[in-house]
């Protein structure tokens, strides 16, 4: 068997940013999950994807090529929420919605802030963004939230939240799990 893979789903950048990291930083295969038709041969499947509208990219379509008895899975979403405890929970339910706990349980399941700039996002995700930040700016200004107020102000500039050193974590988790086998 194969070490491990790190497989992503990205569309303007930011989850194949992380990918790489985390694959350098284990010696790990990278690969978008357009690119790969099996994943049964590796120990270590990391799977990464931004997450819009309550769905993970790429992740149904990669879950469905592992064969979680033999294969440890970790998951990574990266958004542009801030890591709260409540859009944390939305995050795993987005993800349970698609991957059962017994395929990779709460602990190996990571959350990194992406990056944006509307003027170069594609047509759909442009607009998508447009009414949100429309919806948002109805909140009253004493109910907004700091991502509320973050979202207003992608009108004006671009952001990116993007830190790769994130990935420590999970890194240091993986090489344990590999030192125990």
């Amino acid at each position: 068997m194969k070490k491990g893979i790190v497989v992503f789903g990205s569309h303007y950048g930011a989850t194949e940013a992380y990918a790489r990291e985390i694959a350098k930083r284990l010696d790990f295969d990278c690969k978008n999950y357009k690119e790969v038709s099996k994943l049964n041969d590796y120990e270590v499947v990391v799977i990464g994807g931004g997450h819009y509208a309550g769905g993970i990219t790429g992740l149904k379509n990669t879950i469905e090529k592992v064969d979680t008895n033999k294969t440890l899975v970790y998951i990574y979403s990266v958004g542009l929420s801030s890591r709260t405890e409540e859009n944390l929970k939305a995050i795993r339910e987005a993800i349970r919605k698609v991957v059962p706990v017994e395929k990779a349980d709460d602990s190996r399941i990571y959350y990194y802030r992406g990056n944006m700039d509307l003027n170069k996002l594609g047509f759909i995700h442009r607009n998508m963004m447009k009414m949100m930040i429309k919806m948002t700016k109805k909140i009253p200004e004493n109910e907004r939230t700091d991502d509320n107020r973050g979202v207003i102000e992608l009108t004006e500039k671009s952001i990116d939240f993007i830190q790769v050193n994130d990935v420590e974590d999970m890194v240091q988790q993986i090489n344990e799990q590999m030192e125990k086998k």
